[in-house]
């Protein structure tokens, strides 16, 4: 079975994300509700989950990926997102974590409204 995570990790000494639980939750859940529609994911990993670490780390000046990493025994796709530490209000933090989606998404053909729409879930749900 397919399932799709996100893992929030601070790297830096003393570092407090203050919208790792408020983000992560509905993050995670916009992400899962649009998984299955990924196509190109699914083509070239069948059947394998999907993983991102989203890590803020101090020596980090801009968005940095890192992965895939593969692993076929647990059929799992891993890719790291390495943020800025820096102060974010809502907004902007969101904008930086989808910075980094979108370039992992795009690989695998998920069509910028896709992605967008996925955005706009997003906040509209933190709204609530």
């Amino acid at each position: 079975m397919s399932i799709l995570s996100i893992v929030h990790v601070d790297l830096s000494p003393g570092l407090k994300n203050e919208f790792r639980k408020s983000v992560g939750f509905s993050l995670c859940e916009v992400l899962r509700n649009n998984f299955l529609s990924w196509k190109g994911f699914f083509k070239k990993y069948p059947n394998y989950s999907f993983c991102f670490y989203i890590i803020t780390k101090n020596e980090v000046e801009e968005i940095e990926i890192k992965g895939p990493g593969i692993f076929k025994k647990d059929k799992e796709v891993e890719y790291s997102i390495f943020i800025p530490n820096r102060k974010y209000d809502l907004l902007s933090y969101v904008e930086t974590v989808f910075d980094g989606l979108h370039k992992i998404l795009s690989i695998y053909k998920v069509e910028e409204n896709e992605i967008q729409e996925m955005k706009m879930q997003l906040l509209k749900s933190l709204s609530n």
